[in-house]
């Protein structure tokens, strides 16, 4: 590892108060709700191996941004997607990744052959086994099927969950905008971020965790608080007993990374910072479903 400062990347990073905090509102408001909902474990979060990230962010190109929507496994009639509903994932969350303009436009809107990205769960095994899970290309009709089941039948739910818990705390639950649908970043600070950052720090993978917004930790828009959103970090890996584990980090504990970043990222606006979800602006520029 370098023994120089880094992290000097502007845009992507945030600090781990602020993402502990808004990954452990959504562990106790949702995650147990949303499981029952759904009728299994669903993610708390997403690992993807750095070969497989590395991909995506290849097949994106040089695309000003990455839309990454919300979806649920269901029956597609497309045989990558149904294998994994057929290993137990059904209705189970997961995200998928097209790129988009400077003005966070689907790009497919205008080409509807642009390709649309999902990466599979890793199947694991008993005692370290793992096997990766798989970069596939899904066409438009088929991430639209995924896509829709989530907004139509998963959204109406969190929507509702959102409320109450408002309503727990005796805080206005009309005081908000409505669930996530997708989120939009800024594709050269992405790239860039991870790659200075693989270069410091021995990554053997990248994990997009859920989270919501907390009082404490949200942007400068209150009506932000509760709706959910991702968090992207890192995880490396160590042998035991001859089988490879993987485990999280905090980046900004590994030496010589540099210090200062915020606690709370301010107003999100196109992806800076951390992520700039969709609502509350009604979406604008996604093409499906």
């Amino acid at each position: 590892m370098s023994n120089s400062v880094f992290g000097a990347q502007v845009g992507i990073h945030v600090s781990k108060q602020y993402d502990h905090a808004i990954m452990g509102d959504f562990g106790k408001k949702k995650h147990m709700a949303l499981s029952q909902f759904a009728g299994n474990h669903q993610p708390d979060y997403w690992f993807f191996s750095l070969d497989n990230f590395k991909e995506l962010l290849s097949q994106l190109g040089d695309a000003p941004g990455v839309r990454v929507y919300l979806a649920n496994y269901i029956p597609t009639g497309f045989d990558p997607v149904d294998a994994v509903v057929q290993r137990g994932y059904l209705n189970t969350l997961t995200l998928i990744f097209t790129a988009t303009d400077a003005n966070n436009e689907d790009l497919s809107k205008k080409d509807p052959d642009t390709p649309y990205f999902l990466i599979t769960p890793p199947e694991l095994n008993y005692k370290g086994d793992y096997t990766d899970g798989e970069l596939i290309t899904l066409t438009k009709g088929v991430a639209a099927t995924m896509v829709k089941h989530y907004q139509d039948k998963t959204i109406p739910f969190l929507t509702a969950l959102n409320k109450h818990v408002k309503r727990f705390y005796k805080k206005d639950p009309t005081a908000m905008y409505g669930e996530t649908k997708s989120m939009t970043y800024n594709l050269e600070h992405f790239k860039g971020t991870i790659y200075e950052d693989i270069q410091n720090v021995n990554v053997k993978g990248v994990t997009a965790f859920l989270g919501s917004f907390t009082e404490e930790n949200k942007p400068e828009d209150p009506k932000l608080v509760g709706q959910t959103e991702i968090i992207f970090g890192y995880a490396s890996s160590f042998s035991y007993e001859g089988k490879m584990y993987y485990f999280h980090f905090d980046i900004e504990e590994c030496p010589g990374y540099s210090e200062g970043f915020p606690t709370n990222p301010g107003e999100i606006t196109n992806g800076n910072n951390t992520v700039n979800p969709c609502p509350p602006n009604d979406c604008p520029g996604a093409s499906i479903p």
